[in-house]
């Protein structure tokens, strides 16, 4: 029966194993086999074994020329190129022709000789490396040579090698310098990927001794805790090698990858450079397989890998763990590269995916989600690559090869699928990410079918007829969609029963096309698009009686195929209801007459409907495809439909069937639209006049536009009847009649000239052939063969080509001659009509490959030394057409098209306009395919070929069509690269282009613009031609001309990567910037707007320009080498040659004089008061923009600047301190640098230390550490050599000779320049400077702008005003200091925010100035900032010290801290002072940041500074806010408390003597804690009465009352615990008892009492407390008599407090004592401060948790309960969240389990929850670690197993939901034992009254929860012993509370989890047990 559903059960899954991947291996193996004969016989053919080509090319029809064509091509290449180089030609000729060959290797590959190869790389290398290079050239060679080094397997490292050191210059001259942060050097922002992603591939060819090279050079500038250090980890990521051979590893990564791991292992607790440290593992693992072992390191990685996603797993919802910064694409990588037979990775991949599985699913949603789905994507993309790389390791490689033992077996993969199916699975019906989790299913399918695809196709099936959630449908269509290549190839990859789903999939979702739910409608075209094309649909049912070999499963699909005429048939009735579903009504008349405009989504179905269309009509028989054809034809014939949406829709199936099968199209339909068309027109001349036509008529010709687009051979007998009908409709004045016709006849001419393939079918077979010689079902799903496509092309041929001159002779010159005339205005024509003669004019231009360029001589637009020829390519179109008179189409056309553009350029006919600029772009570009047509073709291509492509089989696993659509692309890239200098006819175009750009109608000039920018992008230097107009164009008077001003000032803005306003050429700008300048004003809001934009495009896309270019002699040679001897000798070439060193000097001045007259004239327009306010601004914006770190700033340039900066207007003053900060920077003093030879200032140590030292403190850099007790003499001052940009130097190691190694450290002050110098000494530009700043008037202006207040609360610390600073006292000494003090000492006195910031910004640049200073002019300083900084540091607020902090964090960054230690001293003296707590925090807060910027080199200062706030009390202060900053601090000062194996650390303040000092003070709390600890402040009553704390008994009841009475029991607790706690609180004498407090727990007893009595006995099974009956009152009493503890406190006052409520007048309150402070409270204020500090350090500090941190453990919990204190109940939470959170080694985690099993044994049984808690996210944290260590396992399980056997309910809940987060994750295997523990605990019959009662119930609680956390384990899943549990947990549901309540909790929990795949989970039950269920879940009837 027709779509009857197909079951698809696992059967065949084990037979399948690894056939797919076999299948897939076999297709690459063939495909192998046959590239290494193919190249043979290439090289025959060549001459030469090309290292690459592009395979595609053999495709094309016309690739028999393309050998001869691709040599010439490289020969000119080659010479150019070279010749650029050795004359030095940067531009126009080296980056010219390294364009050429970048097009080169995009068209034909690496097509050239593996010595070629190697000169080519040599050459780009050394471009790269030119000194100063400009940045966008830089950005054009990094490209050209990824494309050359991308292939690394072709070159080998020994055949290659490349220098690593100046492509390490490179980077940091470019992006780590100072200037580049500036803004001193701009860049553009693609630059830094491309450098980056060039080193990637560049990297291989690096010498064997590069390693150790990078590592001495890199590392011991490394400190692991500095972030600027992650720098260091990023530069050894890009530069280290490790693609190598096994033999040279030691050599390379073994030198280091111990090292980096056990570094990652020190600093575990998410360092900033984790994600940089993981990619280099990563791609060393991967790259090394086999030869590297990670075995040691699996349970620590994957344990990274789950903390790294964030999950929601947190003690009491506090998160404050530091989240691990792990890539997902290192992680895949690393994860697949140590899967394998010899490592258990697997293990620890298996529990990773079934702890993160729940958190997969789409009701689960969160911020790891995405991080999830992303893994799920790459994992399983990786693991295909490795099996492809493993096992059809097809390319001759030098790349080491993973060995054999290694190597993934097919139970590797299947374990591996396994593990993944599942989670994947689980993302399926997710409402964001479906295309991760169908990419992931695809990769997994690839590997095993027989798993992955069957519960696919069930969920399709059970979604199917889903009314309520097309959602899930859509997805599984999706998904199967993802699946369907290995689904349709089932018979060849071990899935036979695939291809059995097909034809029913395809019959079953015809009704999901759906008009009325689009998105279901589009998946459903896709669907069917996607299996249709890899399925011939052809009817084989009758193969059985010829093919004697079918097995069961083919002769089912067989017999299937006779439903495919039947499929096809029942599809086009469906889609035939959508179109008349879609059917456009007008219901106003305007709306009518309004040009319709098509939606994004009509648009979109329509390309869905084509593609679904021509994959089923393409994969069909012709005799099913006449059957559609005829079906459609009755379809369109007997309706007439809308020409704008429905007949739109129509018209694109038209075209389907035309594409497919042209000649019965054509023969079916254009004699019966013809002639309809002909009947309808007539003879009725009335009609040519109608603006609205008939409907009929307008279909028809709407179809017959669309019905013709191809074939042309075909189309040619029909040509007449076409032309018959164009001879009538393109005289309509309709607009709709007249555009269907030239649509008509653009087509008829496209399909005649263009070149295109035919009949890209899946198979190259005959479909019409019988089944005897044609069984169809073997080609499902097969690959095509590229070496033998056997494709078919359409080549115009002659008789096209004269079909198309027909056209051309029938309807050009009429209507050329019809425009003549119109021009002429010998006719006059209207609107509508124009328009139609140029939509006819248009169309027929379209003929464009066909006609000649009638002007080949090139424009010279640029001088070069070396030839610029045509890029000519052959396109495979042969022939011309040409006017009736034999003239040139084009030339004929383009003039009349510039004369009608004079004529109708200011009239209102925009719609002439428009098509004008159409036609001007084709007449200019010689191709039909516009570059947005071939992006989008690409990008259509890559969506196809990313859904079909089988990745384990590679490029030999493609399929026919997909071959095809390649081959296409293919040649439409070659069409568009044709290129070459512009022609005079094109540069007339472009200024006819531009008139219109500058004309009156937005609309156009848009139009103009557009098409403009596009054809300067194509041609270069083509804005030369339209430069001259677009000045002249920017002097109107925009009063008069306002349009043409907007037109020139967007035609600047343009293109849009490479305006032409930012262009990068001296000469042009020089010419341009001043026009735009100098325009006239205009006050037009557009304008305004489009010069900002201006502006902005400049800033933006402006890079730095070279001014001078050295070009270095090795860079020549290799250019050179590209030539010929003939060529080197050539005369003329000779002659150039001796000429070039002047030329290039030449050049260079040139370059300098454009660059001074430009800021000339910058500077005179900022000057000039002629000048609109808004151009003078412009002309300051401009001058940072002219900025070079070669060419200074001229005098008057910063004469300028230095006016500005008093200037009234603020964005003057913005702009000029930017430029003042640069031209400082220019004017930059040298300062000499010495060499120092390590060895001389390390004491002890011989010349020959080994770099392998233990990073950390050593004797060796003890010299380094800065000492507070020092104090330097002059001569020491002034001697001394300062280190102030090698703060991190040798903490991690030396480099690894001493000898030959050395510190670049600054010489002494004494031998710096000369700051004393005069204003003679002063050159002009200095001299400006300093008579600006020794004006006092000056300085006063400059400070009182600088210390105003610009937006309230928005101002912060600014960084340019402190670099300004910071100059001026680097350049100038102390010459101004006495000006800037006396405004210091005014602006600190005062506590305004914006004078206390403007003083920040001087002090930081005075201390920053003065790093250089002499002993002298540092001891002034000294003397004059010490009272200035005392009086900061009083009269700084809460609003200020955050500006303080930068200026001291600023002030002592990269300066040497022994210069400044004297600030140290101030700050640390002022927190002894006696201030409020405000400012206390500020001065912390200085000292911290200070602290902060010298890492390690401060550590015995660190000692100092503890040793103070221990001594004066700090730690424990009475303010939070204190105590707060002081955690802050010493997270800072134990910052350095780090030590690597082997290495000690007595230095830096240490953690644990810390610890250990305080805990005796710490562990006084916990007696004190664990009193009250389950005490709930908020319900209690104030309560104050005295106890006698000696005798009070902590330890908590544990009488079966607390069972058998639980609301009694409550409220007996209540008031147990409140006498303790006011004992513990108050320590109040016994005899002043507060009577009426506890008689408020007396009256709540009572009521509790009498409301439990009053309740039906039945309820409670019979079974009550042993005290019923008796009343309230005596059932209080014994209670308290029990209670020995209340009974001692209350002592004979019972009786009085059972009484009626207390009168107030007989209560004796206590006297109030005075407060004071107790050494309890002073000690929980140091507990606050040090958790406080714990937390930070391990939120913040690189290495994370210390063993010493769990003696505070059981403090912790025993506090963490006390809810009174608000902040100490949060810091502990936040400690043990921290604490449970945190990175645990095996050593820490087994202290961690033996901490919370001592808690466990605690009295108090909110401990007991509390370390519950703790435990569940401390393994969750930890997972790998406990999977991974059976002991810590073992202990966890007695811990919850224990627990669960608790007397407190709340205890054994906590337990339950821990139990089941074990067996979720998989951590507890042992289920058939754990579950028969908990059933045998539910065993018993009815509890029953007495002694026993409260053990009993406790014990049959533990059974149930124990099972409902079987229940719970499992909530999207149903275990085969889950039905079971279900059966037993309804025995229990009549027991004594609380067990009923648990289990209907467990219930509805599942209910609620399991609703989404109900109806698959309900399979694994029994009707009984279904039955049983509902009763379970389902709440009784009311009335029941």
């Amino acid at each position: 029966m027709a779509g009857a559903r197909v079951s698809c059960g696992s059967a065949g899954a084990d037979a399948g194993v690894g056939v797919g991947v076999s299948a897939s291996v076999a297709v690459a193996m063939i495909g192998a086999e046959q590239v290494i004969r193919d190249a043979e016989e290439r090289a025959q053919v060549l001459g030469f074994r090309p290292q690459k080509e592009i395979l595609y090319n053999r495709l094309l029809p016309y690739h028999q020329q393309l050998d001869a064509e691709s040599e010439s091509l490289l020969k000119k290449i080659r010479t150019n190129l070279g010749r650029a180089v050795v004359l030095r030609e940067l531009k126009p000729g080296a980056a010219v022709w390294t364009a050429r060959l970048i097009k080169y290797i995009k068209l034909y590959g690496l097509k050239f000789t593996k010595e070629c190869h190697i000169e080519l790389i040599h050459l780009v290398y050394e471009l790269i490396i030119i000194p100063d290079l400009e940045p966008l050239k830089l950005h054009k060679f990094c490209t050209l040579l990824i494309l050359l080094t991308k292939r690394y397997h072709l070159i080998s490292p020994e055949e290659l090698t490349l220098p690593w050191k100046p492509l390490y210059d490179l980077g940091r001259r470019i992006f780590a310098k100072c200037a580049s942060t500036l803004g001193m050097y701009h860049y553009i922002s693609s630059l830094e990927t491309t450098y980056s992603v060039m080193l990637q591939y560049v990297k291989i060819y690096f010498p064997i001794s590069a390693t150790l090279e990078i590592l001495d050079e890199l590392l011991p500038n490394f400190v692991p805790t500095h972030n600027a250090n992650q720098e260091v980890i990023q530069s050894l990521v890009f530069l280290l090698p490790y693609q190598m051979p096994p033999s040279q590893l030691n050599q390379g990564v073994n030198v280091w990858l111990d090292d980096f791991m056990t570094l990652w292992q020190v600093c575990h607790n998410s360092p900033p450079w984790e994600a940089d440290l993981m990619a280099l593992i990563a791609s060393v693992a991967y790259h090394n397989i086999g030869y590297l072992d990670f075995e040691s390191y699996l349970s620590l990685m994957f344990t990274r890998f789950l903390r790294s996603f964030n999950l929601p797993v947190f003690y009491k919802k506090t998160q404050n763990h530091k989240q691990q910064n792990i890539d997902i694409s290192g992680m895949a990588m690393w994860i697949v590269a140590v899967l394998g037979p010899q490592s258990t990775a697997q293990t620890f991949l298996d529990n990773f995916m079934t702890t993160v599985t729940t958190y997969v699913h789409s009701a689960n949603a969160g911020k790891w989600s995405a991080k999830l789905r992303d893994l799920l994507k790459k994992l399983p993309t990786q693991f295909v690559q490795r099996v492809h790389r493993e096992r059809t390791n097809y390319k001759k490689t030098w790349e080491t090869s993973t060995p054999d033992s290694y190597k993934l077996t097919d139970d590797d993969i299947t374990r591996f699928v396994e593990c993944m199916l599942d989670v994947t699975l689980q993302a399926v019906f997710s409402r964001t990410g479906i295309s991760d989790t169908c990419t992931a299913l695809q990769q997994l399918a690839l590997l095993k079918p027989s798993m992955v695809i069957p519960p696919i196709i069930d969920k399709m099936w059970c979604n199917l007829d889903s009314l309520t959630e097309p959602h899930k449908l859509t997805c599984s269509m999706q998904c199967l969609v993802a699946v369907a290549r290995p689904l349709v190839s089932g018979f060849t990859n071990g899935y036979p029963e695939g291809p059995t789903h097909i034809i029913p999939l395809l019959l079953s979702c015809l009704p999901g096309l759906d008009p009325n739910d689009f998105k279901k409608t589009i998946v459903t075209f896709h669907f069917i698009s996607v299996l249709c094309n890899m399925v011939p649909l052809v009817d084989c049912s009758g193969a059985s009686e010829y093919w004697p070999d079918l097995t069961e499963e083919e002769q089912s699909v067989c017999a299937a195929t006779a439903q495919f005429e039947d499929f096809v048939l029942q599809y086009f009735e469906r889609v035939f209801i959508l179109i008349e579903s879609s059917s456009m009504e007008h219901t106003r008349m305007e709306q009518k007459e309004a040009e319709p405009v098509r939606s994004k989504l009509e648009s979109t179905s329509e390309g869905a409907l084509a593609s679904a269309s021509i994959a089923v009509l393409g994969q069909t028989s012709t005799k099913i495809f006449k059957i559609a054809l005829r079906k459609f034809k009755e379809f369109v014939t007997e309706r007439i439909l809308e020409t704008n949406v429905a007949g739109q829709t129509a018209s694109t199936l038209c075209r389907a069937f035309s594409r497919v099968n042209a000649f019965e199209t054509f023969k079916l339909f254009i004699p019966h639209l013809c002639d309809s068309i002909n009947n309808l027109v007539g003879d009725n001349q009335e009609i040519f006049k109608e603006e609205s036509l008939d409907k009929k008529l307008l279909f028809n010709l709407l179809l017959l536009s669309q019905v013709v687009e191809r074939n042309g051979i075909d189309l040619l007998p029909y040509l007449a009847q076409i032309m018959d009908v164009l001879d009538k409709t393109l005289k309509l004045i309709s607009k709709e009649g007249y555009t269907f016709a030239c649509t008509t006849l653009r087509n008829v001419i496209m399909c005649l000239c263009n070149l295109y393939p035919e009949k890209c079918r899946s198979s190259d077979k005959d479909y019409d052939a019988h089944v005897k010689d044609f069984l169809a079902i073997r080609e499902w799903g097969k690959p095509g063969n590229i070496w033998n496509c056997n494709l078919k092309w359409h080549v115009p041929n002659q008789d096209e080509i004269d079909g198309v001159q027909t056209l051309l002779h029938r309807y050009l010159p009429q209507e050329l001659e019809l425009l003549n005339k119109y021009i002429d205005e010998s006719v006059t024509l209207t609107k509508e009509e124009l328009n139609r003669s140029l939509s006819i004019i248009k169309a027929l231009m379209y003929a464009n490959p066909l006609m000649p360029p009638w002007d080949v001589e090139p424009l010279n637009l640029v001088e070069s030394a070396v030839p610029w020829d045509n890029f000519i390519l052959t396109t495979g179109v042969t022939g011309s057409v040409s006017m009736p008179d034999g003239g040139n189409v084009r030339k004929v056309i383009t003039v009349v098209m510039r004369k009608l553009q004079n004529k109708i350029l200011n009239s209102e006919d925009t719609r002439s306009l428009c098509k004008l600029v159409s036609i001007w772009e084709m007449l200019t570009v010689l191709t039909n395919y516009s570059s947005s047509h071939f992006e989008t073709h690409l990008k259509v291509y890559n969506g196809v070929k990313r859904a079909l492509e089988d990745r384990l089989a590679g490029r030999p696993g493609h399929l026919r069509s997909l071959l095809a659509d390649r081959a296409m692309l293919q040649h439409e890239f070659r069409v568009q690269a044709i290129s070459g200098p512009l022609t005079a006819a094109q540069a007339e175009n472009m200024l006819s282009l531009f008139t219109l750009a500058t004309s009156l109608y937005s609309e156009v000039r848009t139009l103009s613009q557009c098409r403009l920018n596009w054809i300067i992008s194509n041609f270069a230097y083509s804005f030369k031609v339209v430069l001259p107009h677009l000045i002249e164009s920017l002097k109107v008077n925009p009063e008069n001309e306002h349009e043409r001003l907007k037109g020139a000032l967007y035609c600047l803005l343009g293109p849009k990567q490479t305006p032409i306003i930012a262009k990068h050429d001296w000469k042009v700008i020089r010419e341009l910037w001043p026009a735009v300048l100098h325009s006239t004003p205009s006050e037009k809001p557009s304008v305004i707007r489009l010069l900002d934009s201006i502006i902005r495009s400049i800033i933006l896309h402006f890079p730095t320009i070279t001014i001078r270019l050295k070009w270095s002699d090795a860079c020549v040679e290799k250019g050179k080498a590209l030539l010929s001897e003939a060529e080197l000798s050539d005369p003329k070439f000779l002659e150039q040659l001796e000429k070039c060193d002047e030329e290039v000097e030449k050049v260079g001045n040139q370059n300098v004089k454009l660059h001074n007259e430009l800021l000339d004239i910058l500077v005179e327009g900022a000057e000039s008061t002629s000048l609109h306010w808004r151009h003078s601004l412009m002309c300051l914006t401009l001058v940072p923009a002219m900025v070079h770190l070669d060419v200074p700033y001229p005098p008057n340039t910063i004469k300028l600047v230095l006016k500005s900066l008093i200037h009234d207007s603020i964005l003057v003053r913005k702009m000029s301190l930017k430029l003042m900060v640069f031209i400082l920077k220019q004017r930059k003093r040298v300062h000499k640098k010495v060499h120092i030879e390590t060895c001389t200032i390390i004491e002890g140590v011989s010349e020959t230390m080994n770099r392998k030292c233990i990073p950390g403190f050593r004797c060796d850099n003890r010299w380094l550490q800065y000492d507070t007790d020092k104090v330097y003499t002059k001569e020491e001052w002034d001697s001394k050599s300062y280190s102030h940009s090698l703060e991190s130097y040798g903490f991690f190691y030396w480099p690894k000779t001493i000898k030959v190694s050395s510190i670049h450290m600054y010489a002494p002050p004494a031998e710096q320049p000369e700051y004393n110098l005069l204003p003679q000494d002063l050159d002009d530009s200095e001299k400006e400077i300093y008579d600006f700043f020794t004006d006092k008037s000056n300085v006063d202006k400059l400070i009182n702008y600088l210390s105003m207040e610009e937006k309230k609360g928005k101002d912060k610390f600014s960084t340019f005003k402190f670099l300004m600073f910071k100059g001026i006292f680097i350049n100038y000494g102390d010459a101004f200091l006495d000006l800037f003090v006396e405004h210091l000492k005014r602006l600190v006195a005062d506590k305004q925010e914006a004078y206390q910031r403007c003083a920040a910004e001087i002090i930081a640049g005075l201390i920053k100035g003065t790093k250089h200073w002499s002993f002298a002019k540092m001891r002034n300083v000294k003397k004059v900032l010490t009272p200035i900084i005392k009086v900061v540091l009083e009269n700084m607020t809460s609003e200020t010290f955050t500006d303080w902090g930068l200026c001291f964090a600023t002030a002592f960054e990269n300066v040497d801290i022994s210069r400044t230690g004297w600030i140290l001293k101030i700050l640390e003296d002022s927190i002894s002072e006696d201030t409020s707590s405000a400012v206390l925090c500020c001065r912390l807060f200085m000292l911290q940041v200070i602290i902060l910027q010298h890492p390690w080199r401060v550590a015995k200062y660190s000692h100092t500074l503890l040793r103070k706030f221990r001594n004066a009390g700090m730690l424990s202060h009475p303010y939070q806010n204190v105590r707060d900053r002081i955690a802050s601090v010493m997270s800072v000062i134990f910052e350095m408390d780090m030590v690597f194996p082997g290495g000690t650390q007595k230095v830096a303040p240490s953690i644990a003597a810390m610890i250990e000092d305080i805990s005796p003070q710490l562990n006084m709390l916990l007696v004190e804690g664990m009193k009250g600890v389950s005490v709930n402040h908020s319900v209690l009553p104030a309560l104050s009465f005295p106890v006698d704390v000696d005798n009070f008994d902590t330890r908590p009841t544990t009488s079966a009352d607390h069972q058998n009475n639980h609301s009694n029991n409550t409220s007996m607790e209540k008031l147990k615990f409140a006498i303790q706690d006011s004992i513990s609180k108050s320590g109040i004498e016994k005899n002043n008892l507060n009577l009426n407090a506890i008689h408020k727990f007396v009256q709540e007893y009572k009521k509790s009492s009498m409301s439990q009595n009053d309740a039906p006995k039945d309820l409670d099974n019979g079974l009550n407390s042993p005290m019923d009956g008796m009343e309230p009152a005596a059932s209080f009493l014994e209670d308290l008599k029990r209670d020995s503890v209340l009974a001692e406190f209350l002592e004979g006052k019972l009786s009085t407090v059972l009484e009626d409520p207390i009168k107030p007048e007989e209560i004796v309150e206590p006297e109030k004592p005075l407060k004071q402070e107790t050494e309890y409270e002073i000690n929980v204020r140091l507990f606050k401060t040090i958790t406080k500090w714990i937390t930070t350090t391990m939120s913040r500090n690189p290495y994370g948790i210390r063993d010493s941190f769990y003696a505070l453990f059981p403090v912790a919990c025993a506090l963490g309960s006390r809810e009174g204190d608000e902040e100490l109940y949060r810091l502990c939470a936040a400690f043990l969240s921290t604490l449970a959170e945190s990175l645990h080694n095996i050593d820490i985690l087994n202290l961690a389990i033996t901490s919370v099993d001592k808690v466990c044994q605690s009295p108090s049984w909110g401990a007991r929850a509390s370390c519950l808690s703790f435990l569940q996210s401390l393994v969750f944290h930890n997972m790998a670690l406990v999977v991974n260590n059976g002991s810590i396992l073992s202990e966890i399980r007695r811990l919850t197993l224990q627990l669960m056997n608790d007397p407190y309910p709340e205890v054994r809940e906590s337990a339950a939901v821990m139990l089941a987060g074990l067996l979720h994750c998989g951590v507890l295997t042992d289920i058939p034992q754990l579950l028969d523990h908990f059933k045998s605990l539910c065993k018993g019959g009815k509890v029953k009254k007495g002694p026993q009662r409260a053990e009993e119930l406790a014990r049959r609680h533990c059974g149930v929860l124990g099972l409902c956390a079987f229940v719970a384990a499992q909530p999207y899943t149903v275990p085969a012993y889950l039905p079971e549990i279900f059966s037993l947990l309804g025995r229990h549901l009549n027991d004594p509370l609380p067990i009923p309540a648990t289990i209907r909790k467990t219930l509805g929990d599942f209910k609620r989890t399991h609703h989404d795949d109900w109806q698959t989970h309900k399979l694994k039950f029994t009707e009984d047990e279904l039955a049983l269920l509902s009763d379970l879940t389902v709440p009784p009837s009311y009335y029941a």
